[in-house]
């Protein structure tokens, strides 16, 4: 299995997990970057750093709290 590190507060988090069991923070995997991300608890809709002032929204699976994938906003994606 491999780990991953919440980008907020640096603990060690997995794969499946959707929220940082340290800090809270909702966890995102973006296959642009092959890695886990902290997004905002406060908002929906996340930018992420150097791609293109795009917007990423969890893929149509979240909704049944089964993935964690970020996808563009406008794609209804279901990895």
């Amino acid at each position: 299995m491999k780990l991953f590190q919440c980008s907020n507060c640096k603990d060690t988090v997995v794969f499946e997990n959707h929220t940082c069991v340290n800090c809270s923070y909702f966890l995102g995997y973006p296959s642009y970057f092959n890695a886990i991300v902290s997004l905002d608890t406060n908002v929906s809709q996340w930018q992420l750093p150097s791609l293109e002032n795009k917007t990423y929204v969890y893929c149509e699976n979240h909704k049944h709290d089964v993935c964690n994938w970020l996808v563009e906003t406008g794609q209804k994606a279901e990895i």
